[in-house]
């Protein structure tokens, strides 16, 4: 069909490459899931993140949203956040916002203070 557009690629930056999110679960109890994005080129693929410690199974903890003026797309990730004394039911969800800056989607937590992030 002429027109149509795969919903298993999306452009999420600027440059307009399809791209793709590959989830892995390692299987184990809780924060066990790593989601990679790729940049399907035409000569080649190159990843430009990997998000780790993500809550519950592949995509059950990933967002992608449009939050700033860039026409880029933006991965939300939830990631619970358990102090020694808590069980992962009263965990914390901690947001975090991966934003694509130099080629690469970067968690945008990195200049906030250390107590604002897991």
């Amino acid at each position: 069909m002429r027109g149509t557009r795969s919903t298993f690629t999306r452009a999420l930056t600027v440059d307009g490459a399809p791209a793709i999110i590959i989830g892995q679960y390692s299987g184990g109890d809780h924060c066990c899931t790593t989601a990679t994005v790729l940049e399907l080129g035409a000569d080649a693929v190159r990843t430009l993140g990997r998000i780790e410690g993500l809550t519950g199974l592949p995509f059950e903890g990933l967002e992608l949203r449009r939050i700033d003026d860039d026409s880029d797309w933006e991965i939300i990730g939830h990631q619970a956040y358990r102090t020694v004394c808590g069980s992962h039911e009263d965990a914390a969800d901690v947001i975090s916002i991966y934003d694509y800056q130099d080629g690469r989607y970067t968690d945008r937590r990195a200049g906030t203070p250390p107590m604002w992030r897991a």
